[in-house]
């Protein structure tokens, strides 16, 4: 590690980050106690889909005293889904139906991985919830969280918030070796996000913002034609004349919450009922998508 990567890292593992003498709230918990992290990679987005490769990593979290968190014990297994894998699927995780030939079934990689703590955290807890028997009343989803309490950062992916908040990578060889480039990359990446979302609330709240995030998807209606739940146009009909053709471009091309089906379907249909073109140059630019940090209008 070069000397500018140990400051670096060093700097961003202070416990009190640019808030120096902060006292952590009282949901720190001892850096003894692990929380659970898993990332589960499957054939498709719905419910009926299958778990083609698992992740987990437990992280100790900075406490009352000051100590910093640390994410370890970083592991993934490959899953037979017993069907084939989509190419779509493939191009999102990696996963191909070579890789899984001789694998285990679900229930196996599940009691390899599952583990006891205080805490669960997923990046997008409730397509996780989907797929994995995960308590709700210790559940944290890091994606949900990060647009409560860092709506500044503009993108939420796991990949856009590694790279906005220039979390930890895995600093030596062996190391990368170890977690690989699939879910265990991912779960190792996602354990140091709820490390950052542990300094800026007490986890109790963590898990509150995550189920009050869920009651109100759940009473939102299906078909896109509510108010929408997400981003800077948060509250308005996607037919409100104040959402601009931009926006419905970055949701048509972009957004990528649980219900990202319908929205980005709704999001076509405004266009198209605007006589939007979507080849236009402004337009087609945002469709592909932001860089990370920014915000699109």
């Amino acid at each position: 590690m070069s000397a500018a990567d140990a400051r670096r890292k060093k700097r961003l593992l202070k416990p009190a980050r640019g808030r120096p003498g902060r006292t952590l709230k009282g949901g720190a918990i001892p850096t003894s106690t692990p929380v659970a992290v898993y990332v589960v990679h499957t054939t498709g987005l719905s419910a009926a889909d299958r778990v083609v490769e698992l992740g987990r990593a437990m992280v100790n979290l900075p406490n009352a005293e000051g100590a910093g968190g640390r994410v370890g014990d970083v592991t993934a297994c490959l899953v037979d889904p017993g069907c084939p894998i989509p190419p779509e699927a493939t191009e999102v995780h990696g996963v191909t139906d070579a890789m899984v030939q001789g694998a285990v079934h679900f229930t196996q990689a599940w009691s390899r991985l599952v583990a006891t703590s205080h805490y669960i955290a997923c990046h997008n807890a409730a397509f996780a919830s989907l797929h994995l028997p995960l308590p709700r009343e210790k559940l944290i989803c890091t994606l949900t969280c990060a647009r409560v309490l860092m709506p500044r950062q503009g993108q939420f992916s796991l990949d856009a918030l590694v790279q906005g908040l220039n979390l930890p990578r895995p600093d030596s060889a062996h190391t990368r070796a170890a977690i690989g480039q699939g879910a265990g990359l991912d779960a190792w990446n996602v354990g140091w996000l709820l490390e950052h979302l542990s300094r800026l609330a007490p986890l109790e709240h963590l898990v509150k913002i995550t189920e009050d995030a869920r009651k109100a998807g759940a009473a939102q209606p299906d078909d896109g034609t509510g108010p929408l739940p997400f981003g800077k146009h948060k509250g308005k009909a996607i037919t409100d004349p104040g959402v601009p053709v931009s926006y419905l471009a970055w949701i048509a091309g972009n957004y990528s919450g649980r219900d990202h089906p319908v929205w980005r379907a709704a999001a076509r249909a405004e266009m198209t009922r605007r006589h939007a073109d979507p080849c236009d140059p402004d337009i087609y630019q945002i469709a592909r998508g932001p860089m990370p940090g920014a915000d699109p209008s």
